[in-house]
């Protein structure tokens, strides 16, 4: 199998930067992983999710991988091998024709109850909102999967697979203490609530609904909406293509999908007929924004899983009417929700734009135009403009001679941006999987009217665990745009609302 120098960077990446809080993390990539579980477990829609986001997400953190599903799972045996087939890149995984002597394995993942004392078990379970996860004792029957789910078993996967990577990386226990029959509730957001909750509609009505940013937090909220009953319409908006290193931590994605549009690949995944329709937007949120009211309604919902702070006001700025906003680190995941007309701080708030070079002067170095001319409306490029430049600038501004300034200033910044080099941040698709949980509880709860009252966020190592995880209850900064300019924004969003209607 072709392996590609990305392959594995952005996990490796993360072991590498956590060398000093692990003993081993220098030699993760050569130790050896089971997949397993329990027929009981197994056999429910629960243990079905679990044991197949699991899979998604170790592909992608190990190299050696096997299987073993018993013998009453049959169906389910077959069916996780094929997609193990569909999406690994890099390394196969073994399936295992009878039941491994774990003795062979350097962390076992078990989608049932049971751990071993002094051998390298971790078990995952769900029972309706709530994930389960634990290396240090077996898991309660409490844990019995008895409400469907997959919020839950997303979650509780993600924990699962922490636990193999920290056990592979011998993280030191004040680092990451392994977990002891953790149970987290994503309709509370708190540790030790075991109450199920209440039972999944068997039809979830959404609004017209965008998802933004298609890469690794969107796979995973991709993969839930694939999994829950959503009826109605979602545009998937994003300007990239997939490249061979999303590979590493985006979970729907398989070799087939390298270079298509992260756009059209994901609509394609999550569109079912008569059920769910997705169309797909590959270009800047700005540039579609100014289509709202005309050729797009406004979005009531807003899923973002965006990597900059530039790109989340741009999200903001369209101001749906209720945005979730995932974020990760290397090994932190948060999800935000902000809702118009609700006390909260929205994204802006949350995320200030640091100080740094106004955009004018920017523009003025890169085209050798003056700060005045950049700013001069209706200004085209004149034989003066010419003269007055640096030498080195004068031939492309030879080149849009009596054209606009402001087109001369869109592709130079254009051509600055693409000619950066591109720089893979350390990630792990298990942290950006507990983000798109936690975004998509948020969701599942508005559309049930079961919401917190007001703007939540939530955020947590998964090293440490949702035992050391923070939820804030968010404040507006007088100064921002949600709370200065409401009035206006309000009635922009009126305005495009009836645009549409009438259109």
């Amino acid at each position: 199998m072709d392996i590609k120098p990305d392959a594995f960077s952005r996990t490796d990446g993360v072991a590498a930067n956590l060398a000093s809080s692990a003993k081993d993390a220098h030699r993760f990539q050569d130790k050896v992983v089971l997949i397993t579980g329990e027929a009981s477990v197994l056999n429910t829609p629960n243990g079905r999710w679990c044991l197949l986001d699991s899979i998604r997400m170790i592909v992608r953190v190990c190299r050696q991988v096997y299987l073993y599903v018993p013998p009453e799972c049959g169906a389910l045996r077959d069916e996780a091998m094929a997609l193990a087939e569909e999406i690994q890149f890099a390394f196969p995984v073994q399936h295992c024709a009878a039941a491994p002597d774990d003795r062979g394995f350097d962390a076992v993942l078990n989608i049932g109850f049971q751990v071993h004392p002094g051998r390298p078990w971790t078990a995952i379970s769900s029972n309706g909102w709530v994930a389960w996860a634990s290396t240090v004792g077996p898991l309660p029957p409490e844990a019995s999967p008895t409400k469907d789910n997959p919020v839950a078993a997303l979650f509780a996967a993600s924990m699962g697979v922490t636990e193999v990577f920290k056990r592979l990386l011998q993280v030191y226990p004040e680092r990451g203490p392994m977990l002891d029959k953790l149970a987290f509730s994503l309709m509370t957001l708190e540790v030790g609530d075991t109450d199920p909750g209440p039972s999944l509609p068997s039809r979830l009505d959404l609004p017209p609904t965008w998802l933004v940013g298609l890469g690794a937090i969107g796979n995973g909220v991709a993969l839930l909406f694939s999994q829950l009953p959503l009826f109605g319409t979602v545009w998937c908006v994003d300007k990239q293509r997939f490249g061979d290193e999303n590979q590493n931590t985006s979970v729907l994605l398989n070799a087939s999908g390298i270079g298509e549009w992260k756009a059209d690949w994901i609509s394609a995944r999550i569109a079912r007929p008569d059920q769910l329709i997705s169309h797909p937007l590959h270009d800047e949120i700005d540039s579609i924004r100014k289509k709202i009211g005309d050729a797009l309604p406004h979005p009531h919902f807003m899923l973002a899983g965006l990597d900059n702070i530039e790109a989340r006001w741009d999200a903001q700025s369209v101001w749906p009417t209720c945005l979730i906003d995932g974020a990760t680190g290397e090994v932190e995941a948060q999800a935000a929700k902000f809702v118009w007309g609700q006390p909260g701080a929205c994204v802006k708030c949350l995320f200030p734009k640091p100080p740094g070079v106004a955009a004018d002067v920017s523009s003025a170095a890169l085209t050798g135009l003056s700060v005045q001319r950049i700013n001069e409306n209706g200004a085209v490029v004149s034989e003066q403009d010419i003269e007055s430049a640096p030498a080195d600038k004068q031939e492309v501004l030879r080149e849009h001679l009596g054209k606009a300034v402001c087109s001369l200033v869109s592709k130079v910044r254009a051509q600055a941006l693409t000619a950066q080099e591109v720089t893979i941040s350390p990630s792990a698709p298990f942290v950006s999987c507990a983000s798109a949980a936690l975004m998509v509880a948020a969701l599942v709860k508005q559309l049930s009217n079961t919401a917190e009252p007001r703007g939540v966020r939530y955020y947590f190592d998964l090293l440490q665990g949702p035992a050391a995880g923070i939820r804030f209850n968010t404040h507006a900064e007088p100064k921002c745009d949600c709370h200065r300019r409401a009035s206006a924004i309000g009635e922009w969003r009126k305005m495009v609302s009836q645009d549409h209607q009438t259109a």
